[in-house]
């Protein structure tokens, strides 16, 4: 969002080659911006949202806030996993129960990446953990 301040309204194109990047490479950072209604694009061009400019603007608590927010009313995923952490009595999942879930509509590569990019914003977010060792999602208060 940082790189974007002062770059509105560019083409991701021009963008790249200011910031010597591939498009291949901005193009997931924009993605991601887009699904969590960070940004807008319209023809290529890059818009911020207000809610962008308070995550700028806003320290690290308040980055995360707007992280958590966005993330539970905009990413299916990570509200899916939350509910499903809610549910439990311990709030603890197993990472395998949400790949089987996603390997219903996903290849096992691409469910573990959805899987591990929704685990990685969350925790960002503070909204869920993840222990490595025991492969367990959980819910960290």
């Amino acid at each position: 969002m940082e790189l974007l301040e002062n770059r509105q309204n560019q083409d991701l194109y021009r963008l790249g080659q200011e910031l010597q990047l591939e498009v291949d490479d901005i193009l997931p950072i924009v993605e991601a911006a887009k699904l969590m209604d960070l940004i807008d694009l319209q023809q290529g061009d890059i818009y911020l949202k207000p809610i962008a400019f308070q995550f700028i603007e806003g320290n690290i608590d308040e980055r995360k806030e707007i992280i958590r927010t966005q993330l539970m009313n905009h990413i299916r995923l990570v509200q899916q996993i939350f509910n499903l952490l809610q549910a439990k009595q311990n709030q603890r999942i197993p990472e395998e129960l949400i790949l089987d879930i996603l390997q219903n509509h996903f290849s096992p590569n691409e469910a573990q990446r959805q899987l591990n990019t929704a685990i990685d914003w969350a925790r960002y977010g503070e909204l869920f953990s993840y222990d490595e060792p025991s492969v367990l999602v959980f819910i960290s208060l």
